[in-house]
């Protein structure tokens, strides 16, 4: 069989290679080489809690509520819950609610011309209409009146 010239040889060869192929494709499918390629990074400890905290203040944002509450939803100090999310998000936890309100009363402002804006501010959290008005002319740079008739 191992002479040359042969017609088996080449054939055992081109089998080999053929075995070779069906052997790859069977353990690439039962054990994948390249699972870092096709999953995402995991997400750490401190980003999940991270998250919970920001879902959990977007589903509470019409209530009034304090960083002990966020951090006793999430599990954590309310000191470490601050340091951590001012260290992964950039701002603090008082910093993000304000933002996630604003946001709201935003939304509210243009979708919902006949609500006054006094029930809006109540809505988003908010302890006063004065305390509203001068903090949404802060962060959007104009009155909520103003962004009322804007629309």
């Amino acid at each position: 069989l191992l002479t040359a010239g042969n017609p088996v040889v080449w054939q055992r060869e081109r089998i080999g290679y053929l075995l070779g192929l069906w052997v790859a494709e069977a353990l690439a499918a039962v054990w994948p080489l390249d699972i870092w390629r096709r999953t995402a990074r995991p997400e750490s400890r401190e980003e999940y809690l991270c998250r919970r905290a920001e879902e959990f203040m977007q589903a509470n944002g019409g209530r009034p509520f304090y960083l002990k509450d966020v951090a006793l939803e999430v599990g954590v100090s309310a000191r470490h819950l601050n340091r951590m999310y001012h260290r992964l998000r950039g701002e603090s936890i008082g910093a993000a609610l304000g933002r996630i309100r604003l946001e709201k009363a935003h939304t509210l402002l243009q979708e919902n011309p006949v609500l006054p804006i006094k029930a809006v501010a109540y809505q988003c959290g908010f302890s006063s209409p004065a305390y509203f008005t001068a903090t949404y002319r802060r962060h959007f740079h104009e009155t909520p009146r103003q962004t009322r008739n804007r629309r």
